[in-house]
């Protein structure tokens, strides 16, 4: 009796076993699924993300900048301020609320008295430089902002001009 209780426990544990080719055959049909609908992630954060890459390029006197509308507020940094134009220079991203403050700072201490940090619903921080009421004087921004690059290391596609959603384009 032992014998065959053994060897049925032996043989369901055997069974059980997931494969490498399971595992594979899951995969595959999860991205094809994905493939077919387009969706990446079914997140609520998803469509966060992608609200911040809508927008475009700008095109003005020949020159072209990238320019992104998101859905931002002021954000709860000590420092920070309430004000934000049509069209700002948005010069970083942030994932921590901290290292935003301590870019704004650093811009202050640049010149750069204006610059202030907006957040999303993500949160994501922007560090802004606000003040452009058209997308002309954005431009000409922009061109001043260019050589903060030079003083504090900006990771590409930054700088780029920030159109809070809800904004006319």
């Amino acid at each position: 009796m032992k014998k065959y209780l053994y060897l049925s426990l032996l043989l369901s544990l055997i069974s059980c076993k997931p494969t490498e080719d399971n595992y594979r055959k899951a995969y595959e049909t999860a991205k094809e699924r994905t493939d077919q609908t387009g969706i990446i992630e079914g997140t609520v954060y998803e469509s966060i993300r992608n609200q911040g890459t809508s927008g475009g390029i700008v095109t003005v006197s020949g020159d072209t900048i990238p320019l992104i509308t998101v859905a931002v507020k002021p954000a709860t940094v000590i420092g920070a301020q309430d004000t934000m134009s049509p069209y700002n220079i948005a010069l970083a991203q942030f994932k921590q609320r901290t290292n935003a403050k301590s870019m704004m700072n650093r811009l202050h201490t640049l010149g750069y008295t204006d610059a202030t940090v907006v957040m999303n619903a993500e949160p994501l921080y922007y560090v802004i430089v606000p003040g452009a009421a058209t997308v002309d004087q954005a431009v000409d921004l922009y061109g001043n902002t260019t050589a903060i690059g030079d003083s504090i290391m900006l990771k590409p596609p930054y700088p780029l001009i920030l159109q809070p959603s809800g904004q006319n384009k």
